[in-house]
């Protein structure tokens, strides 16, 4: 194994710190990762305490500022890494902090741009995107055409979009991978502590249903005992829609694998197999331990109370829960696995995962908080 230095952003995330454990296992690398505070340095060196601490080196910085703010030490020292991986991103659906969204974005991608530029022997730079830079189209995203831009479900999909573009006119060996909707691991079926994405959908819906059971207490209690009491929640969607989730350890073995490969200036769609908005509902019922979470379509006739609070919790989720997803050509992607064997996705396995995270994320801190013993 060859030993390079490697600059990453968005280490403490979730799937930059997935893909930093692969990293510091499968290589020698020593790594340079972009922070803003100490919280997340500390986060980082609990969660990698298992490796040589001289491996792991912080520099401080903000996506937004040129040289993401770093001072010129830190700048030269980055400029020496050889291989460049970019996660950080805001990732947020609420169009109301579009300014944020965008400058966050579009600004991490034109200063990483820079700093490779400035790079003295840069081999690679390593892009995450997402697999909706499709936006509203409906037919086959490629991986090796960009699809036409015909409007986005928020800000967050138009920033990664013209961050691709960016990118992709410049004549850096640059990888990009799509990933669709990220979930926990297929087999432990942690989030990791991720709330974001489908787990802050989850939070939403749960912050909702507390206005039927009226406190914790009773919500805890109910779940519990596996009562699954009759909720009668309506939620915008369809059940026919379709939403392509994938597992963590399959977008981290994905990578693994195209990395091997011939990837330069290449992009990689990261998919999965897809599930049915009547799935997701199944998964929410048997998960929150409840009947009466359902899709109803585009419009509530005479909302409830708890109707309305979900719907301003989950809002921002509303057009993937109305629309299906397009569909993703993966020829680059197929071509190029070899070790790793996709894990997919079906009904069992999100239901389980999202059990999972309701259980850990929710029912557990409850009970500790309480001094219950947590089984």
């Amino acid at each position: 194994m060859s030993k390079n230095n490697t600059f990453i952003t968005g280490a403490n995330g979730f799937l930059g710190r997935n893909m930093l454990e692969l990293l510091l296992r499968n290589t020698d690398d020593n790594f340079y990762l972009l922070i803003r505070s100490e919280a997340s340095r500390n986060s980082i060196m609990e969660r990698f305490k298992w490796a040589i601490p001289e491996r792991i080196n912080f520099v401080h910085g903000d996506l937004k500022m040129p040289f993401f703010g770093m001072d010129d030490r830190d700048v030269n020292k980055v400029v020496s890494c050889k291989n460049y991986w970019h996660f950080a991103a805001a990732t947020s659906f609420d169009d109301r902090k579009q300014k944020s969204i965008v400058e966050t974005n579009i600004c991490g991608t034109k200063n990483i741009i820079k700093l490779a530029l400035e790079s003295k022997d840069l081999k690679h730079l390593h892009f995450v995107s997402t697999a909706y830079i499709a936006g509203n189209n409906k037919g086959v995203i490629y991986e090796d055409k960009m699809p036409q831009k015909v409007g986005f479900k928020n800000s967050y999909e138009e920033s990664k979009y013209d961050s691709e573009i960016i990118l992709k006119e410049t004549n850096l060996p640059w990888t990009i991978y799509r990933p669709s909707i990220v979930v926990g691991n297929s087999k432990t079926l942690s989030s990791q502590g991720e709330m974001r994405m489908i787990y802050g959908y989850v939070l939403g819906v749960y912050n909702a249903l507390l206005h039927h059971f009226k406190s914790e207490e009773k919500f805890v209690s109910n779940w519990e005992n596996q009562t699954f009491s009759e909720v009668n929640l309506r939620m915008k969607g369809y059940y026919k829609t379709k939403k392509n989730f994938i597992c963590i350890d399959d977008v981290v073995g994905m990578i693994n694998d195209i990395m091997q490969t011939d990837c330069i200036n290449k992009i990689y769609n990261l998919t999965s197999d897809s599930i049915n908005g009547e799935d997701i509902c199944y998964a929410f019922n048997k998960g929150f331990r409840v009947k009466g979470i359902k899709y109803v379509g585009k419009e509530i006739d005479s909302p409830s109370r708890v109707e309305l609070k979900a719907h301003r919790l989950t809002s921002a989720f509303d057009d993937y829960c109305l629309n299906d997803d397009p569909a993703w050509s993966t020829n680059n992607t197929d071509k190029s696995l070899s070790k790793h064997k996709k894990v997919g996705m079906n009904k069992d396995l999100f239901c389980n995962l999202i059990e999972h995270f309701i259980k850990n994320e929710i029912i557990n801190p409850y009970l500790s908080k309480n001094g219950i013993k947590v089984l």
